[in-house]
């Protein structure tokens, strides 16, 4: 499977992204960009591989492979805002006009395990999106 995630904002407190996955639109929330600090920065942007994780805390996901000086990056997990992650990738459905967190973030998990289930390997891209204006 193939996941390219658009980061759409770069702010101080977190940053926003999107993908999808057949019809599914999901949206990301990540730590700020802090250099790539473990536990309080998002990963570089590139192109990962993600394998399959379960614990009991985060059951169900993938854990991206191979990020320069970090480990168990986690995509995805539940959480709303920046956070509740700690240089992970945390899913909602829509984010919310007025702060850099996303919503409905059980619902998009639920939907993301059942997309991804039986999936054993995930090609992922992480770049941004920043459309140009006329």
């Amino acid at each position: 499977m193939n996941i390219v995630v658009e980061r759409l904002c770069y702010h101080p407190k977190g940053v926003l992204g999107r993908f999808q996955i057949k019809d599914q639109e999901f949206y990301t929330i990540e730590r700020a960009w802090v250099n790539n600090e473990p536990y309080i920065s998002c990963i570089p942007e590139g192109n990962y591989i993600a394998l399959p994780y379960s614990s009991e805390k985060y059951p169900d996901t993938f854990e991206v492979m191979e990020v320069p000086n970090r480990t168990k990056i986690l995509f995805c997990h539940k959480g709303n805002y920046p956070h509740n992650v700690q240089g992970c990738f945390a899913l909602g459905l829509s984010v919310w006009d007025d702060r850099i967190a996303v919503q409905s973030s059980k619902a998009a998990m639920e939907k993301f395990r059942e997309l991804t289930k039986g999936v054993e390997e995930i090609q992922l891209s992480v770049g941004s999106y920043f459309p140009e204006y006329p």
